[in-house]
């Protein structure tokens, strides 16, 4: 979705934290507040199916009319965003339903485009280690890998969570 601007969310995980700090020119993020007084037509929502989770940008735009697409991988919780056309898959991470679809349109990637979504899906797996994993997750990261992700910077960013701040 390349005419699509990014919205950064307030509930940032510590492992996207460090990413987004390091890349943040790269993803070119507005805050919610800048929905404000703007004509939005189209929303794509990733990594949640919750209204509740996303309240806080539908709270900047005013009589939202448009549609809205949701690329996720959790198990509904019953506060689904309604009448949107979703893409759900059980996949280890949500990367790995975007990957696939960049692998069926061949689309090429950055060695740092590569590398943050490689970063998701080791997150979002824990290491491949989760029982949610799929070889689907397997297929998108030899796929990252393929484009120049770097496992050394992967590495960097998944550090374990130490301090006790992190882990809760």
């Amino acid at each position: 979705y390349p005419d699509y601007q990014p919205v950064q969310s307030q509930l940032v995980h510590p492992i996207a934290r460090n990413l987004y700090n390091l890349y943040q020119n790269r993803f070119g993020f507005i805050a919610p507040k800048d929905l404000k007084d703007h004509d939005i037509e189209s929303v794509i929502v990733v990594d949640t199916r919750s209204k509740g989770r996303v309240k806080e940008y539908f709270q900047w735009i005013k009589e939202f009319k448009g549609d809205i697409k949701v690329y996720d991988h959790h198990p509904s919780d019953h506060d689904d965003i309604e009448n949107a056309v979703n893409h759900i898959e059980d996949y280890g991470a949500t990367t790995t339903i975007l990957g696939l679809e960049l692998m069926k349109r061949e689309i090429p990637l950055e060695p740092e485009d590569a590398t943050i979504a490689l970063a998701a899906i080791y997150s979002d797996t824990g290491n491949f280690q989760h029982e949610n994993v799929k070889k689907e997750d397997f297929e998108v990261a030899s796929y990252l890998m393929k484009y120049g992700a770097s496992l050394k910077l992967v590495g960097t960013f998944l550090r374990s969570l130490k301090e006790k701040h992190q882990i809760s």
